[in-house]
């Protein structure tokens, strides 16, 4: 297993003044599962690149278990890239696709037979070493350019987008597979992929990452509990913003006074909630209830949504469509957020 540690790493492409990547600093513990998350073009591929030796950084640094790789040849790293085209050799058959790292290493043919076989195996594609890549779904070529990649047993598994050409069921079955694989063989993993529900399924530790800056590396479940800011709580799909001071545990907003849990920041802040934590109220005797006008309901087969308004402020809430039945546009209606459920973003 292998700590990996990425330090102020910064990229600059020839002919642009604007960094790809800046200052990007992560510590990612032996045998987890990391994923750096963004959309296009924030630098989530150049970091890949630069861990595996494909490109040149301009400053900063990568070590593995404290050893500076950035001087280290890229076959010499131990760093293995999957892309998002499997890159197959379409002239070698798949036991020679499976086993092409392990002839580069010398290893002897009884050796190399062995392992393939385990490897396909694992990939749940037994009995296919004899057939050639085009014969193949896309699934399965992903599966073999992951069996390919694992075979050699790599320090740092690197995946980019591996996913993102599968149609939906499979993208489902593969990350399944790739949790489950990585786990089981225990290697340091980083998983580019801009599907934040992607993300938080697969990952041990998230970093987002919005125009080649680092917003917050934390653990999934803290993106929807604790965004650093507003930036990073939109991502994750918040809608719910509303201006005020927090203090003594209280918001004090212009549409009322929430009752916030424990430890929140203090100070003027922006009070977030997510939609599915807004909940229909009895009466306004319940903590943190508001009397709100629905100005819009969507039916989204698992969920409805609300459009909800007070004194001019717009929010969003998310219900089982059962709990939203009498409800209409135009109605008023009773709604409380659990204290549990509030967060407050410094301003």
């Amino acid at each position: 297993m292998t700590h990996l540690s990425i330090k102020n790493l910064t990229k600059v492409y020839q002919g642009s003044t604007v960094p790809s990547l800046k200052n990007l600093s992560l510590e990612i513990n032996s045998g987890t599962l990391t994923s750096i998350l963004g959309p296009s073009g924030c630098g989530k591929t150049t970091t890949l690149k630069i861990i595996a030796g494909l490109i040149n950084h301009t400053s900063g640094d990568v070590a593995f278990d404290g050893k500076s790789v950035l001087q280290v040849k890229p076959e010499k790293r131990g760093a293995v890239m999957v892309f998002q085209n499997h890159l197959l050799f379409p002239y070698m058959n798949i036991y020679e696709n499976v086993g092409f790292g392990l002839r580069m290493r010398n290893l002897n043919k009884t050796e190399i037979n062995r392992k393939i076989f385990e490897m396909l195996k694992l990939v749940q594609l037994p009995n296919i070493e004899n057939r050639m890549p085009r014969e193949l779904s896309g699934g399965e070529q992903q599966r073999v350019a992951l069996a390919r990649a694992l075979i050699v047993q790599p320090k740092v598994l690197l995946l980019d987008e591996p996913l993102s050409n599968l149609d939906n069921h499979l993208r489902i079955e593969m990350r399944n597979l790739i949790k489950d694989l990585q786990k089981k063989m225990k290697i340091t993993t980083i998983f580019v992929t801009h599907d934040q529900g992607e993300a938080v399924e697969i990952s041990d530790q998230i970093a987002l990452v919005l125009n080649g800056k680092l917003k917050q590396y934390d653990k999934p479940e803290n993106f929807y509990r604790k965004p650093v800011d507003k930036k990073t709580a939109k991502f994750f799909g918040c809608q719910n913003f509303i201006k005020g001071v927090s203090k003594n545990n209280i918001f004090t907003s212009k549409i009322g006074k929430f009752c916030l849990a424990a430890g929140l920041p203090t100070g003027n802040g922006i009070l977030t909630f997510r939609p599915e934590n807004v909940q229909i109220g009895k009466g306004l005797k319940e903590l943190n209830t508001m009397k709100v006008k629905v100005l819009e309901k969507k039916f989204l087969g698992t969920q409805t949504r609300l459009k909800l308004s007070i004194k001019d402020e717009i929010f969003q809430s998310t219900l089982k469509p059962n709990e939203t039945d009498i409800l209409k546009a135009g109605m008023e209606i009773y709604i409380n957020i659990p204290p549990s459920c509030l967060w407050v973003i410094k301003n």
